[in-house]
């Protein structure tokens, strides 16, 4: 931000009084080729029928914003705030003027309110509105924080439903819902079918 009221002006990097704020990333969109590819890496071994990658294979995660919400509240410090919402996706230039406005409105106080803040992190380019984003976001009360915080979660109070890689063939599939089920979760695994082949029988005139 540069300060044209002084003389010479002053430039200041506004992010550095800015309270610390965490965001963890959802989707509304409940099949998404994409997604899957982005964030979850499977490459077919053809000797053994495995995926190559099992320590970086994805899954997806079913909840609901209120659950999601709750269980960031309870691992919340006395003065942190909690949100979220849905990201609004508009073309870059309406990003950056959005942002120009908020700051030639309140200059250095700019964002300076929770509220504030999680409304700037809820603008995003165009390019990505595949993803239908929602953003878990907790806003520290201190200005001295940690780069991450931890959030004990209780899988089968917060998780509605686990689907698994749908690239997995079907014994490596059974072993991952196997795994899932040692671990204590009890609620529904999904079996995905994004890639599953279809076969058409159209019956056409006799």
């Amino acid at each position: 931000m540069t300060d044209r009221s002084s003389t010479p002006w002053e430039q200041h990097f506004h992010g550095n009084v800015l309270r610390r704020l965490y965001i963890q990333c959802w989707s509304l969109t409940e099949e998404s080729d994409p997604l899957w590819r982005a964030y979850s890496y499977f490459g077919l071994d053809p000797s053994s029928n495995r995926n190559r990658f099992p320590d970086d294979e994805g899954v997806q995660l079913r909840s609901t914003p209120r659950k999601l919400l709750t269980a960031l509240m309870e691992a919340s410090g006395e003065h942190d705030e909690c949100f979220v919402g849905a990201v609004e996706y508009l073309p870059q230039d309406e990003v950056k003027q959005r942002i120009a406005n908020e700051v030639g409105r309140a200059g250095r106080d700019a964002f300076g309110s929770a509220r504030d803040r999680v409304q700037q992190a809820l603008l995003k380019r165009r390019a990505f509105d595949h993803e239908r984003e929602v953003r878990l976001m907790l806003v520290r009360g201190a200005q001295e924080a940690a780069e991450s915080i931890d959030v004990a979660i209780d899988p089968n109070r917060i998780f509605d439903e686990i689907s698994l890689e749908p690239r997995l063939v079907t014994f490596e599939r059974l072993e991952r819902e196997a795994d899932i089920r040692a671990r204590g979760y009890s609620g529904p695994v999904r079996v995905s079918e994004l890639y599953q082949r279809i076969l058409l029988d159209v019956h056409v005139g006799e």
